[in-house]
């Protein structure tokens, strides 16, 4: 998550998000270019990033990112003042109330020059220099994009406008290893509404009224969301473009150093399907974090293999290993049961197991499909009913792996498909149900990652290799992925830095959702 010799550029850094952003990204070591109208305020933050951080003091630049010469000027500022461009972050933005009825062309306008057409030049003129340093992008959308609100409509249109921005030019770009995501927040307390016109009293009772529209049963606060802006402009999503992360604890510091809201120690995690591919790489991973390790898998020689792997990575204890067949309910109880009677509680559950046989609705077998269904959904349903009542108590939570077959429709792994879009309605179910108690509930969704996934579904060796070449054309990012790609992003959704997300389908794919046939 180190940023140091990065050079970020943030809009809007001058309160809310944006100013949250700043600060973040300051403590991560960032080298940093601001911008915003309100001079004072942009002097404040910059004042609140050195405090924080022994960094050199952010360069500022006052302008209005509807001027376009403003705009230019931002740019070209930064560029001489650093010498290149690693990340843009997009974070200004206007809200303004009105239906089709009472919002004038005016008010159209000035929305749409703001936080559209605005998002559109500057990344116009900043994708030069982002192609040098293989930079990336993360535009700050809203929650009204990806869903419809009354009396909202020419915000609602704008965001949704932005949303597709982000697909279509990390589709464009991605050739060019340039990644570009965007983070969609819900109610987030800034002064955006009362900016848009909302008094005081409206205000209080639009966000006491958000405890009931937004599932963890509270508004989410600055510094949430931009953690995760930090997450998708990082190397830990290094496979993630074209997505659109959906936003549903203020960071403690202490004598200038952030305590890393990415370790685990103290925490006990649960991995499924630990002794090989994503399950052995997120193993790893999470030892590397300071975690408590139970590990389960069918195979014993394999899974004691990847236990001395994570000893070797880190100083930790050594995993506790339980070997068990989550199709088998004894098995998935003695998986659960063990891991309680070993550690006392649990933390973090990590639904990784599962498989893939290829075959149509002509040539997929009942028995075919009874073996997928029962391993990629009913196991994952068993496990996670009987985990429940551990993880309420520790106020823990769960992340699935799912698969872009549970997103897109894919022909040839017809109940794959199927089986992986159960999970993916499972995750959404289960995370508004728990998020009262405070258990978040999220996915990954890999697409093609260079695992034994395929070969054990009875792909050969020959198919497999033209399988993997194929997969260059059909993810944006033209490879396919690596297993600790997905582990990285496991461990973000698991982390508290994730705190204000739930429900959520992490497609960790290159791009590949993304992408229309071809």
């Amino acid at each position: 998550m180190a940023f140091k010799g990065r050079v970020v550029l943030i809009t809007g850094a001058s309160s809310g998000i944006g100013a949250a952003t700043a600060v973040h990204f300051s403590l991560l070591g960032a080298s940093l270019s601001l911008t915003g109208r309100n001079e004072e305020n942009l002097n404040k933050v910059a004042e609140q990033c050195q405090t924080m951080s022994d960094q050199p003091k952010p360069y500022l630049i006052i302008g209005d990112v509807t001027n376009e010469s403003d705009a230019k000027n931002i740019l070209e500022s930064t560029i001489k003042h650093f010498g290149k461009l690693d990340i843009l972050i997009n974070n200004a933005g206007i809200l303004e109330s009105g239906s089709i009825e009472n919002t004038s062309l005016e008010q159209y306008d000035k929305i749409f020059n703001t936080n559209v057409r605005s998002i559109y030049h500057l990344t116009m003129l900043a994708v030069p220099h982002l192609i040098k340093t293989k930079g990336n992008i993360v535009n700050v959308s809203s929650v009204a994009g990806l869903r419809s609100f009354p009396g909202i409509l020419a915000y609602c249109m704008s965001k949704s406008t932005v949303d597709q921005f982000t697909k279509c030019i990390a589709l464009e770009l991605a050739p060019k290893q340039i990644r570009v995501n965007s983070v969609n927040p819900g109610v987030i307390v800034t002064e955006i509404h009362k900016r848009g016109g909302m008094d005081l009293e409206t205000y209080e009772k639009f966000l006491e009224r958000s405890k009931e529209t937004h599932a963890l049963g509270r508004p989410g606060k600055p510094d949430e969301v931009a953690r995760a802006i930090a997450f998708l402009a990082s190397d830990d999503a290094s496979f993630i473009t074209a997505k659109l992360i959906l936003y549903k604890n203020v960071i403690r510091y202490q004598e200038k150093k952030r305590e890393s809201v990415m370790a685990f120690k103290g925490k006990v995690v649960l991995v499924t399907g630990a002794s090989s591919g994503i399950g052995a790489a997120t193993a790893v991973h999470f030892s590397r974090l300071g975690a408590s390790l139970s590990l389960t898998g069918r195979n014993a020689e394999n899974l004691t293999k990847i236990a001395e792997q994570c000893q070797t990575s880190c100083d930790q204890p050594k995993p506790f290993l339980v070997t068990g067949d989550l199709t088998n309910e004894k098995d998935t109880k003695n998986i659960l049961e063990s891991t309680i009677t070993h550690f006392g509680k649990l933390d973090v559950l990590i639904n990784n197991a599962g498989v893939l046989e290829a075959g149509s609705i002509e040539n997929t077998s009942l028995e075919q499909y009874d073996k997928m269904f029962n391993t990629n959904v009913r196991s994952i349903y068993h496990l996670t009913m009987l985990a429940v009542p551990h993880l309420i108590k520790t106020k823990g939570n769960i992340v699935n792996v799912s698969s872009v077959n549970g997103l897109r429709s894919f022909p040839g792994v017809l109940a794959y498909c199927m089986s992986k879009s159960a999970v993916d309605q499972f995750t959404r179910c289960t995370a508004l149900e728990l998020a009262p108690k405070q258990v978040r509930v999220n996915s990954v969704n890999p697409g093609v990652i260079v695992t034994e996934l395929q070969k054990r579904g009875g792909m050969n060796l020959e198919a497999y290799e033209k399988f993997l070449e194929r997969s260059k054309e059909t993810h944006a990012l033209g490879r396919p992925g690596k297993p600790d790609e997905v582990a990285r992003a496991i461990a973000f959704l698991a982390s508290d830095d994730a705190s204000f997300i739930t429900g959520e389908t992490v497609p960790v794919d290159g791009g590949r959702h993304a992408m229309c046939p071809r």
